[in-house]
């Protein structure tokens, strides 16, 4: 039997020999135990780290466990001491009544662009986006969850109860029922006065002293701790309140009006960027159908059967031929109404409710106008539908069908092309309208542009009923159109080629009584585009990551990125200061020089 022995090492750890082992070399074989600068104990072996060739610790292999600063998360990474965090990668805490934040807790939140949600019965629906601030006043009703939101068979079926004790809920209508610990039952005296529970640590808190401390200079209360209204004026420094346990009053409904107004710049920047790719992925999807039925248009005529036996072939073919792009201009649409809308109308009851809320971007009037860019999109597609309508209704009619069908097929989609027509310049009238109370230029001759692109198809003999005084209205615009190019070089001026264009167009233009689609569909290789290239570069450019600062401008309001725009405004650009009466008059002239050469002259006195 060998004696075992106990050596204390130098390092100061205890090993056990065996008597015959004393004399051999040994070291140390655990672990180091030091404390690091990192404040973690050393991993490695103490015979390694107090080895004459390594005297260095080995790199720690914890994980840093430090509690970030800018969330409530721990950093999972490995230690790196001497270097900051790296970014947190747990997903995002963030949420609101549509659902939680699908990005990383280091990226900043994708806005929520649905209109918020009611928040009890009786609350109006909000008309405005739900990462903005709502114009409707927190419920000041008391709870009426009744008895069926805690249901207890103990309790007596007749008794209006909200509570588990059997106690009525002394919280308001929306807000977190104080179900851990009743008031009354603690104090023995029903409630007089509301309260509301801490989601976290259930501590009951007194409504109208966190009402005086967080939203008394956001709201107007009467006597009774009724919300009445809105204040006048914002604070200039957003008190930062939370509960004993750390958690933020922010996140009880009736207070989260305060952190959206002291993140109001931050989130309207990231909505114009948001409603800005979309903008761009709208426009990359019209020019891509708007190609594509031009390329397809020959595989399309070539399946076309003019026989009896294959009319149910040839109507699928036309039903389906232009339908995704029919469905992108119902979406451009929909987007439109139910978000780029009820954006522009946040923000402007954001600055005449809260005049400060926006003051680190501008002290002017913003007036975003992507409502207008997307109807400019969405007539876009539907002129391209009505000129490949035309195409394919002028083939359809030029074939021999002994059973008519195909002709009965054309003639049918002449009919919708007319009409869609029609819609379509009433659509742009409204649309020229606030164009120019919006001060948006380029947008204005646009379409103005595409109007008169419908005046002439139905001018041309698309539509037979069309009086002469339409084309005489569309050369009004196109007077006005002449003048909007002189004045803003920047933007509207990039439509200069294209106006030419359409004056040339306008100078051999003539009503047809008794015009024929052939006669209409033959001119469709002449009729110009409404839109420019430099109006796809515009739309595209607002898909860019949005870099730089966001800035108004000073003629129309228009807010846009320096990053994106260096030139300047995308709307209105440089305006050029000339006198309103000569203006008008050279215009005036020019409009009356139907012809190309006459025109480029008048546009040439103009300039000078």
């Amino acid at each position: 039997m060998e004696l075992i022995s106990t050596v204390t090492l130098p390092c100061g750890h205890h090993r056990e020999l065996r008597c015959c082992d004393k004399d051999r070399p040994y070291s140390c074989a655990e672990k180091c135990g030091q404390h690091l600068l990192c404040g973690h104990p050393c991993q490695g072996l103490c015979a390694d780290c107090r080895s004459s060739t390594s005297s260095a610790h080995q790199p720690c292999s914890n994980k840093c466990g430090a509690k970030l600063q800018l969330c409530r998360h721990y950093c999972d990474s490995e230690c790196h001491s001497g270097s900051p965090c790296p970014p947190c990668k747990q997903p995002c805490q963030e949420s609101c009544a549509h659902g939680h934040c699908k990005n990383l807790c280091s990226e900043p939140c994708d806005p929520c662009i649905k209109l918020h949600k009611k928040q009890c019965s009786h609350q109006a629906q909000s008309s405005l986006l739900c990462s903005l601030p709502s114009e409707i006043l927190p419920c000041s009703e008391p709870c009426d969850k009744g008895e069926s939101y805690y249901s207890d068979s103990s309790l007596d079926p007749n008794l209006s109860l909200v509570l588990p004790c059997g106690h009525a809920c002394p919280s308001l209508c929306g807000e977190v029922c104080p179900t851990q610990v009743c008031p009354q039952c603690v104090s023995g005296i029903a409630s007089t006065t509301a309260v509301l529970a801490c989601p976290t640590c259930h501590r009951v808190l007194d409504i109208k002293d966190l009402d005086r401390r967080i939203i008394s200079n956001i709201y107007t209360i009467n006597g009774c701790g009724n919300i009445t209204g809105f204040a006048s004026g914002f604070p200039k420094e957003a008190m930062d309140l939370s509960c004993v346990c750390g958690t933020p009053f922010y996140g009880l409904r009736r207070y989260s009006v305060r952190k959206q107004l002291s993140q109001t710049t931050s989130a309207f920047v990231r909505l114009l960027s948001k409603l800005g790719k979309a903008l761009n992925t709208f426009s990359r999807r019209v020019h891509y159908h708007e190609k594509e039925l031009e390329e397809t248009f020959h595989s399309f005529r070539d399946q076309i059967r003019p026989n009896p036996l294959a009319g149910n072939q040839n109507r699928a073919l036309v039903a389906s031929r232009a339908q995704q792009l029919l469905r992108l201009s119902d979406s451009i649409e929909d987007y439109q109404n139910s978000i780029a809308m009820a954006f522009e109308q946040s923000v402007m009851w954001i600055q005449t409710t809260f005049p400060t809320a926006l003051l680190s971007i501008t002290d002017r009037k913003i007036c975003p106008v992507f409502s207008l860019r997307l109807t400019v999109l969405q007539r876009r597609a539907r002129n391209i539908w009505i000129l490949d309508c035309l195409r394919v209704s002028s083939y359809l009619m030029d074939l021999e069908d002994p059973s008519l069908e195909v002709q009965r097929m054309g003639e049918l989609l002449r009919i919708r092309a007319s009409k869609e027509c029609w819609k379509g310049i009433a659509e742009c009238e409204t649309a020229v309208k606030k164009a120019v109370a919006t001060k948006a230029p380029a947008i204005e001759v646009e379409l103005r542009l595409q109007q008169i692109q419908l005046n002439y198809l139905l001018n041309a003999g698309l539509d037979t009923l069309v009086p002469p005084m339409a084309w005489e209205a569309a050369s009004e615009s196109l007077e006005k159109a002449v003048q909007i190019c002189k004045r803003f070089p920047d933007t509207a001026g990039k439509f200069g080629g294209l106006v030419s264009k359409f004056v040339k167009l306008a100078s051999g233009q003539r009503h047809y009584k008794e015009g024929t689609l052939q006669r209409c569909a033959s001119q469709l290789t002449s009729l110009p585009k409404s839109c420019t290239y430099e109006t796809r570069k515009t739309e595209l450019a607002w898909g860019a990551s949005l870099g730089g600062s966001v800035v108004v401008c000073e003629h129309g309001g228009h807010p846009y990125s320096t990053d994106m725009f260096r030139q300047g405004c995308p709307e209105c650009g440089r305006v050029k200061e000339v006198v309103v009466e000569r203006v008008e008059e050279d215009a005036r002239k020019a409009g009356k020089c139907l012809f190309e050469d006459r025109f480029l002259l008048a546009m040439k006195g103009m300039a000078k």
